[in-house]
C-alpha cells in the first residue's frame, strides 16, 4: 500500500482532512531520468571537484540527514559549480574508515536516503554525480588533479556556524530551485504548519519524531484559531513528500511554523518576507540565522502548545503581508494611470517612478 499523508486546511470557515496519496518512489522516477540512463561523458566532458579533506557538515551531521544535506551541503555545492558549462561534473568526498557521512542515503535504510532530492536540486540539473572515494590515498590522488570546492562548515571563518556560508550562497539556491522543471504550481497558504510523523519500519538513528514530537492538541488549536481568523491553514506531514512539492508548497506560503528540526530547511524555499515560527527547544539556532540570511521576519516560542502569543505573531504578520500587496497595488495602479492615461504639457517631461517590486523600461522611467 502507498503511504499516506494527512493535510488538514482551515479555509472559509470550512475544516477539512485530506488524505493524499504520496506516490514518492513513483513520482521520483517519472519526473527525473535514472541516473544509469544519464549519458555516458568523456573524459574532455567532465569537470572533477573535490571537497577539502576534513571537511564536514554542522555540528555532528551527515548528508543523509535534510537539514545538512539542503542547508550545509547543497548551496554551497552549487554557488562553486554553478557557471560551469561541461555537461558532466564529478564530486569527490571522503569515505573510507566505514564512515558513512557522506552518503546520501544510510546503508540498510531506504527511508533516510536523499537521492532523489539530490537528483532533483542538482544531480540533473547540473550533471553532477557524487564519487565516494574508498580510501584516503585515492582521494589524494584525485584531489590533486580536482578543483576544489570550498566547502566545510568547520572551517576558517566559520568554526561550526550554523548555516554559516554567505547569504548569497542561500539566495541564489532559492532562486535556482523555483526555476527548476517539475516543480509543481502551488495554492497560496496563509499558514503552512509541519507535523511530525515516524517513519514506518524504521531502526536506524534516531529521527526527529522519536526525539520529540508536538501533541495533536497544538495542531487542533492552531485550525480552531484559523477558522476564526478565516486564515487558509495547511497542516502537513513531509516525510513521504517529493521535494518538488515542498519547493512548491513552501514557495507559497506567507507563514511557516514548525518545531524546531529539519522541517524548518525548507525556508530555504521562501521568498522574501514570510514570517518563519519556530516552536519549543532550539538546540541550535541554525534556523534563526538562516531567516536573516533570507530576508524572512523570525519567532522563537519555547512552549510545546500553541499559544495566544503565537497566534498573534501570525495575525500581526499576516496583517503586514496585506498591507504589503495593498501597497504594491496602489502603487502599481498610479504606475498604470501615469502610463496610459494623457499626460499635462507640463508632466511630459516628468518621469514616473518605478516601484521597488517591479522593472519598468521606457521613457516614462527615465530609461
Amino acid at each position: 500500500m502507498l503511504p499516506r499523508t494527512r493535510l488538514a486546511t482551515s479555509r472559509y470557515g470550512v475544516v477539512e482532512l485530506i488524505k493524499l496519496l504520496t506516490f514518492l518512489p513513483l513520482a521520483a522516477s517519472l519526473a527525473l531520468p535514472s541516473v544509469a540512463s544519464r549519458r555516458e561523458c568523456k573524459p574532455n566532458e567532465t569537470t572533477n571537484y573535490s571537497i577539502r579533506y576534513g571537511a564536514k557538515p554542522s555540528g555532528s551531521g551527515n548528508l543523509w540527514e535534510y537539514y545538512h544535506f539542503l542547508i550545509d551541503f547543497a548551496p554551497a555545492v552549487l554557488h562553486f559549480v554553478r557557471n560551469d558549462s561541461a555537461p558532466c561534473k564529478r564530486l569527490q568526498v571522503p569515505g573510507w574508515n566505514g564512515t558513512n557521512k557522506f552518503h546520501l542515503a544510510l546503508p540498510g535504510q531506504p527511508q533516510r536516503s536523499l537521492e532523489a532530492h539530490f537528483e532533483f536540486l542538482l544531480g540533473q540539473p547540473l550533471g553532477l554525480t557524487i564519487e565516494v572515494a574508498s580510501s584516503f590515498e585515492a582521494f589524494a590522488k584525485n584531489a590533486r588533479t580536482s578543483g576544489q570546492v570550498d566547502w566545510d562548515c568547520h572551517g576558517a571563518g566559520r568554526k561550526n556556524q550554523w548555516a554559516g556560508f554567505p547569504a548569497e550562497y542561500f539566495v541564489e539556491f532559492r532562486d535556482h530551485a523555483w526555476g527548476l522543471p517539475g516543480v509543481p504550481p502551488a495554492q497560496h497558504r496563509d499558514v503552512v504548519a509541519v507535523r511530525r510523523e515516524r517513519l514506518q519500519n524504521y531502526k536506524g538513528p534516531p529521527t526527529g519524531c522519536s526525539r520529540r514530537c508536538l501533541d495533536e492538541r497544538f495542531y487542533d488549536r492552531l485550525l480552531e484559531v484559523s477558522l476564526s481568523h478565516d486564515w487558509d491553514t495547511a497542516v502537513v506531514a513531509l516525510e513521504n513528500q517529493a521535494i518538488a512539492d515542498q519547493i512548491a508548497l513552501f514557495s507559497h506560503a506567507s507563514v511557516i511554523i514548525a518545531q524546531h528540526g529539519a522541517a524548518l530547511s525548507n525556508i530555504i524555499f521562501a521568498p522574501p518576507g514570510t514570517l518563519t515560527v519556530e516552536v519549543g527547544k532550539a538546540d541550535f539556532p541554525c534556523y534563526k540565522t538562516l531567516s536573516a540570511k533570507l530576508g524572512l521576519p523570525f519567532l522563537h516560542f519555547d512552549t510545546d502548545e500553541f499559544s495566544d502569543d503565537i497566534a498573534q505573531g501570525i495575525s500581526t504578520a499576516l496583517a503586514d503581508d496585506v498591507a504589503r500587496g495593498d501597497k504594491q497595488l496602489r502603487e502599481l495602479r498610479d504606475v498604470i494611470g501615469r502610463f496610459v492615461l494623457p499626460l499635462d504639457p507640463d508632466q511630459r517631461a516628468s518621469h514616473v517612478r518605478c516601484p521597488d517590486f517591479a522593472t519598468c523600461v521606457g521613457q516614462q522611467f527615465g530609461q
